[in-house]
């Protein structure tokens, strides 16, 4: 099975070739094959039945709800849906209270006539972006076997990757969605922070958490994005003047990573884009402020899990790498913290400043794929391929940009390419990304 596009399955309910009914059986079987089991933690057959049903009796009518109006979805085990555990990726959550009622964004899908499968697997509490979960395994890259998936949204960008859904909700807090969407080859996007309602997702870091949507194609993140907000679907745009940076982010990059990129640039130059390059000085002030202070996003997630930081049986049940980073965050000291709080804003301003009325493009992530193996070797080893796989989104995450990663390379080749704004210019990063992805075919 390979990503299908919204309009690939709609299109089959239109002409008859194909039920809602049909294709969500087909999503739940192949959900429940092996390859599938560390993909999902739960599956939501029964709501799903439902909802195919009444989408089927809508499209039988001639009245369907719009493009997502029996498509099949998935939600990362973060977004509550009434009456499923919310785990979190976490064993130490395997038997908690039951949500109550859907997140904002399950709702809104259930809504837009879309067909809930299940809930996918991801880092635990979301806290890594290399995907790895011991507690519900960790899903195989369908692009590059035995590679890591990505994470922290390691099930949904598989999910997707794999066909079993055509769209599924993500988070990003330091670059769980453009990391696993440029690991699986599929479109990611992750919005400025208040852009779509947080309300019902389990959080990580509350001032860096972002909610969006992996799927195939621009277009459907599009659709997927206008759902979420209840507003208009963001049109397309033509080609945007494009900045790649020097020096910082522009530099460090594993050399295939390098080629590939350099041989994406060449092919937006001849095809009339203007890629120009340049430093961005406050990029560069981010990256050497988390290197010496540590990182906001590990302080506020340990604050988020402080009670359980108390209990030192419930810490040596944790996956190792993300209780070693909790702890961390907890040691950090409180004038550290506050310096990089209080340095944030004038930071997001000034990158909004050099940026002007560009966007930026590098590669989503500076590194090739690491194998399963490598991330098994050392703890010590572990850490240190996490931190530099998360080194480009997490830099752009302190700066609150929203950017859209999309595959980049031919076919097999586990890269994705990275297009970002200022915070709040989501539509226009969003737009640009159609003639980006046109482009680059």
């Amino acid at each position: 099975m390979t990503a299908r596009r919204f309009r690939d399955v709609t299109e089959g309910y239109a002409s008859g070739r194909d039920t809602p009914v049909e294709a969500t059986e087909r999503a739940l079987a192949a959900a429940d094959t092996p390859a599938c089991a560390p993909v999902f933690i739960r599956q939501t057959a029964d709501r799903a039945r439902l909802e195919a049903r009444a989408s089927a009796a809508r499209w039988r009518a001639g009245t369907p709800l719009g493009p997502l109006d029996g498509v099949p979805v998935a939600v990362k085990d973060l977004v509550d849906v009434a009456g499923t555990v919310t785990t979190a990726g976490s064993a130490l959550r395997r038997h908690a209270r039951p949500a109550a009622s859907d997140a904002t964004v399950a709702a809104r899908l259930t809504a837009a006539g879309a067909v809930l499968i299940g809930k996918t697997n991801l880092s635990e509490f979301a806290f890594s972006g290399l995907g790895l979960n011991p507690h519900f395994g960790t899903p195989d890259n369908p692009v590059e076997p035995g590679a890591i998936p990505g994470g922290s949204s390691s099930g949904s960008a598989v999910a997707v990757a794999l066909g079993v859904v055509s769209g599924a909700v993500g988070t990003d807090t330091s670059g769980s969605i453009r990391i696993p969407a440029a690991f699986n080859r599929v479109a990611g996007f992750r919005p400025s922070r208040a852009r779509i309602s947080q309300t019902g997702v389990f959080p990580l870091a509350p001032n860096l958490d972002s909610v969006g949507p992996l799927a195939a194609c621009v277009q459907d993140l599009a659709h997927l994005d206008a759902v979420f907000r209840q507003g208009e679907t963001v049109a397309a745009t033509g080609p945007r003047r494009l900045c790649v940076p020097v020096g910082g982010l522009g530099d460090g990059m594993d050399a295939e990573v390098e080629e590939v990129f350099e041989a994406t640039v060449a092919v937006l130059s001849r095809r009339g884009w203007s890629v120009t390059r340049r430093p961005f000085p406050s990029l560069e002030a981010v990256a050497a402020l988390l290197a010496e202070l540590g990182s906001l996003a590990t302080w506020e997630a340990a604050g988020v899990h402080r009670h359980l930081l108390e209990h030192p049986e419930q810490v040596a049940a944790l996956d190792p790498l993300v209780g070693s980073r909790l702890q961390s965050g907890a040691d950090m000291p409180l004038a550290r913290v506050e310096t990089l709080r209080m340095a944030r804003p004038g930071l997001v301003s000034q990158f909004a400043d050099e940026l002007g009325d560009d966007l930026l493009l590098l590669p989503s992530v500076c590194c090739r794929v690491p194998r399963q193996a490598d991330c098994a070797r050392s703890l010590v080893e572990t850490m240190a391929i996490n931190v530099r796989v998360l080194r480009n989104t997490m830099i752009l995450s302190f700066v609150d940009a929203p950017g859209v990663s999309l595959p980049m390379g031919g076919a097999g080749t586990a890269m994705g390419v990275l297009l970002s704004g200022a915070a709040g210019d989501d539509a226009q990063v969003l737009g640009a990304a159609f003639a980006l992805e046109h482009a680059l075919g």
